[in-house]
C-alpha cells in the first residue's frame, strides 16, 4: 500500500482503526516472508525478495500514522500508552498455538453509527463430530458480559425459563477466529447491530447473576440444509402453524456411506406477545450453541414464550443433545470450556435423560439406561404423563404413587422404563392409531 493509498482509506476509516488493518497487514506480508524464506532460499542460494517492496511500502505508511514496527512486534502508539508496553493491543493477533485449553477470550464488538457496544467473552473451541461421524463443528460457549457502565436492571424480571427474547447485539468482526480477538481494555472492533432471537433454558445458573440461552438461526434461509449445520442439534421452531422441513434438509447419505442423523422430532411452538410479530417459517433451534447473558446486559426485549405444551419436549432434546455432546450431565459453563462430561451437582439439575418423543406433544420414555434422576425429575415426568394422558382422553393408574414409590422409579432406570412401559401398552390398547410402534 503506498502513500496514496494511504490517504484515500483515511477518509473512510478512523485513525486508530488503520492502524490495526496497517499492523494486520504487515504481519501478514511478514508471516509470507517466513513461511517462503526457506524454500527460495533453498531453490535459488538466496533470500526471496518477494513482498519486500510492498513491506516497505507499508513499514512507510505505517510510519506516518505513528504506528512502530520495531523489533518483529507492531504496536499502535496511543495516547496513555507508551511505545515499549507490553499490553497487547487491536494490532497484536495472539497465537492459537499457545492458547491454554478451555481458557476464555474476550472481545468488544463496536457499531460507529449508533456507538452501540457488545462485549463478548468465548471459551476455546473443542472439536465436535455428530454421532453418525458424518459433519464436524466447533464447541464454545459465548458470554456476553454486562458494561458497568450501562446496566440494565430490568432485564431480571424480563428472563425466565422458557421465555423467548431478542437481543440487539454488536458482534466481532472476526467471528471465524473469535477466541483470538484482544480483551476488554483495547479498542473495540467496528461493526454492526444485529438483532437475535434466544430461547431461555436457565434463567439462573451457578452465580445467580448470569442466565443460559439457545439461540434461533435460520442459517440465511436454509435451515439445516447450510453447510457445516449438524442436522441432529436442531429443531423446528414456528409461531402459528408448524412448518413443514424443506427435503434438502432431510438427512444425506455422505460420500462415505453414512447417512446423516435428523433433526430432533419435536417441533417447538412459540406464543409472540406481539400478535405482529412472527417467525421465519425458517427458523430452527440449535440446542447445540450455549450463549451465557450477564442479566444487567442491555438492549433485551420480551419477544414471546414457549407454549406450555411444548416445555417438556424443549428440555428432553436440549438435554438429548448435550448428552451426546458433554456426556451423560447437563453442561456448566466451567465443563463446557474443558468439553468434560461431568458438571456442578447445581448445575445438572432438570434433566431428565429420556428418549425423544417421536410424535407431538407426546411424554418421553425413559430408557433402561438412561441412569438415575432426580426425585423432582420423576414427579415432572409422570405430570407430563398425566398431561398427556387427560389431553387425549387416555387412562392413567388409578392407585397414585407414594413418596418411596416415587423416589424407587427415580433411582432405578430399569423400574422406571417398566413402569412407564406398561402406561404405553395401555394407552396402546385404547388407542393402536395415536402411538407408533
Amino acid at each position: 500500500m503506498d502513500v496514496g493509498s494511504t490517504k484515500k482509506v483515511e477518509e473512510c476509516v478512523s485513525h486508530d482503526s488503520l492502524k490495526s488493518i496497517l499492523a494486520a497487514r504487515l504481519l501478514a506480508l511478514r508471516d509470507q516472508q517466513t513461511s517462503r524464506r526457506g524454500t527460495h532460499a533453498s531453490s535459488s542460494g538466496r533470500p526471496a525478495a518477494g513482498n519486500n517492496s510492498r513491506t516497505a511500502d507499508l513499514e512507510n505508511s505505517m510510519s506516518r500514522l505513528g504506528v512502530s514496527s520495531s523489533g518483529g512486534n507492531v504496536r499502535a502508539n496511543t495516547a496513555g500508552t507508551s511505545s515499549g508496553s507490553a499490553r497487547p493491543t487491536a494490532a497484536e493477533p495472539r497465537a492459537t498455538s499457545s492458547r491454554p485449553s478451555g481458557q476464555a477470550f474476550a472481545a468488544t464488538g463496536r457499531d460507529s453509527k449508533t456507538g452501540m457496544e457488545t462485549r463478548w467473552e468465548v471459551t476455546a473451541s473443542s472439536p465436535y463430530t455428530d454421532p453418525a461421524g458424518t459433519t464436524q463443528r466447533q464447541i464454545n460457549t459465548k458470554r456476553i458480559r454486562e458494561d458497568p457502565n450501562k446496566t440494565d436492571s430490568s432485564t431480571t424480571s424480563i428472563c425466565r425459563n422458557g421465555r423467548v427474547i431478542e437481543v440487539l447485539l454488536v458482534p466481532p468482526t472476526d467471528n471465524s477466529n473469535i477466541s483470538n480477538m484482544t480483551p476488554f481494555d483495547s479498542p473495540a472492533r467496528d461493526s454492526s447491530v444485529r438483532r437475535r432471537r434466544f430461547v431461555i433454558v436457565r434463567d439462573q445458573m451457578e452465580d445467580r447473576n448470569t442466565f443460559e440461552a439457545i439461540p434461533i438461526k435460520t442459517n440465511n434461509g436454509e435451515g439445516v440444509a447450510a453447510p457445516g449445520v449438524i442436522k441432529f442439534h436442531h429443531t423446528i421452531i414456528f409461531t402459528g402453524e408448524e412448518p413443514q422441513p424443506r427435503q434438502d434438509e432431510r438427512p444425506k447419505r455422505t460420500s462415505t456411506g453414512q447417512v446423516e442423523n435428523p433433526m430432533q422430532a419435536q417441533a417447538i411452538k412459540v406464543e409472540a406477545f406481539d400478535r405482529g410479530k412472527a417467525l421465519d417459517p425458517m427458523s430452527r433451534l440449535d440446542y447445540g450453541s450455549r450463549y451465557v447473558f450477564d442479566h444487567g446486559v442491555p438492549n433485551i426485549a420480551l419477544f414471546g414464550r414457549v407454549h406450555p405444551d411444548y416445555i417438556a419436549n424443549l428440555y428432553a432434546q436440549y438435554n438429548h443433545v448435550w448428552k451426546s455432546i458433554a456426556g451423560t450431565q447437563r453442561p456448566s459453563y466451567a465443563a463446557t470450556q474443558q468439553m468434560s462430561s461431568r458438571a456442578s451437582t447445581t448445575d445438572s439439575a432438570a434433566t431428565d435423560r429420556t428418549v425423544v418423543p417421536t410424535t407431538q406433544a407426546r411424554p418421553s420414555l425413559a430408557s433402561p439406561d438412561s441412569g438415575p434422576i432426580t426425585f423432582d425429575e420423576m414427579r415432572n415426568l409422570l405430570r407430563n404423563y398425566y398431561a398427556y394422558a387427560q389431553r387425549k382422553g387416555l387412562p392413567m393408574p388409578e392407585q397414585q404413587l407414594n413418596v418411596q414409590q416415587l423416589q424407587a422409579l427415580a433411582a432405578n432406570a430399569q423400574s422406571r422404563a417398566l413402569y412407564l412401559r406398561r402406561i404405553r401398552e395401555t394407552w396402546q390398547n385404547e388407542d393402536d392409531e395415536d402411538i407408533e410402534n
